[in-house]
């Protein structure tokens, strides 16, 4: 190695946050759907989103169901997965119904912990529940929905 000035490759650190987040308070809101069964529509909403490969080029589709009628309440469909992604889809939702959930439930995306977002939820009266990080299992009401 010495002979032709060869080196190992070494490997970075990985970074706690990503760079741009490095400065953003860190906001952790616990699962609080855990161990919870609804017994009736708008108890719980559960939201997530996935791409779609359409004519060589990924958009993305985000979803808002209602885990006791497994009714798909809102979506909102972007060429980008960015807060204003998730924010059309809980806007379509809270549009179509009167009834306001108890709890919105999601994984811990920059898109879901967004302080618009966040926002929007706690002016509504909707309690935060969101899933341990990477943790998919946790929100299986969305997980299963799209298929891999």
């Amino acid at each position: 190695m010495k002979k032709f000035n060869l080196k190992p490759f070494k490997r970075r650190g990985k970074y706690p946050f990503k760079p741009e987040d490095q400065n953003k308070p860190v906001t952790v809101f616990s699962n609080q759907i855990k161990t919870f069964c609804p017994i009736k529509p708008n108890i719980v909403w559960a939201t997530d989103f996935t791409y779609i490969n359409f004519q060589g080029r990924f958009i993305y589709l985000a979803t808002v169901i209602d885990i006791y009628t497994r009714e798909i309440l809102g979506w909102h469909i972007s060429k980008s997965h960015h807060q204003s992604l998730v924010i059309g889809a809980l806007r379509h939702a809270l549009g179509k119904t009167k009834t306001r959930p108890l709890y919105h439930h999601s994984d811990q995306g920059s898109e879901y912990d967004s302080n618009e977002n966040i926002r929007i939820l706690k002016s509504q009266g909707i309690i935060i529940s969101m899933s341990a990080t990477s943790s998919p299992w946790e929100n299986p009401f969305q997980e299963s929905l799209f298929p891999i």
